[in-house]
């Protein structure tokens, strides 16, 4: 049987959130390090690279983007740029058709189309980029804490 209840939110989320909940922060979870400047994969096409150079700088800027979170966004701007070929296609053509017994019917790019946003809303919600995960988020000016800091407020 898998974990139950909701996957545990990034220690750097609950940073600059703030951590609401005032429960201990796992200061011995794993750091990577930072992804200083990020190239697309080769295997990405002109519109996953596209979605590639749009979103590193905001990921980066938020702190949300280390050399193990690179595979994900590639993944995510792949999912981008299969969407929009989907996307295109259901414009040109309509979202329905005709089936070979006369019956209308969803075309099948529509019905991919729908799979590949859901898996787009993952992995923007992953990376905390939805407008419910910003919601939850405050952004400011803040001094950077240091694990002293941090395990220091715990034993308070």
């Amino acid at each position: 049987m898998g974990r139950r209840g909701p996957a545990p939110k990034p220690t750097a989320l609950k940073l600059i959130e703030g951590n609401p909940g005032c429960r201990p922060i796992n200061a011995y979870e794993p750091k990577p390090p930072a992804a200083d400047d990020p190239r697309p994969p080769t295997w990405l096409d002109a519109g996953g690279r596209r979605e590639w150079r749009k979103m590193v700088p905001h990921l980066r800027v938020l702190g949300l983007l280390t050399v193990v979170d690179v595979t994900a966004l590639s993944m995510y701007c792949d999912s981008v740029s299969t969407a929009l070929a989907y996307a295109k296609v259901c414009r040109e053509k309509g979202r329905t058709m005709k089936a070979p017994t006369g019956y209308v019917m969803l075309r099948p790019e529509a019905t991919a189309l729908a799979k590949e946003k859901l898996i787009i809303r993952s992995y923007m919600q992953e990376f905390g980029l939805t407008p419910s995960a910003r919601s939850r988020m405050s952004v400011g000016e803040k001094e950077e804490e240091t694990l002293g800091d941090i395990l220091g407020r715990q034993s308070v």
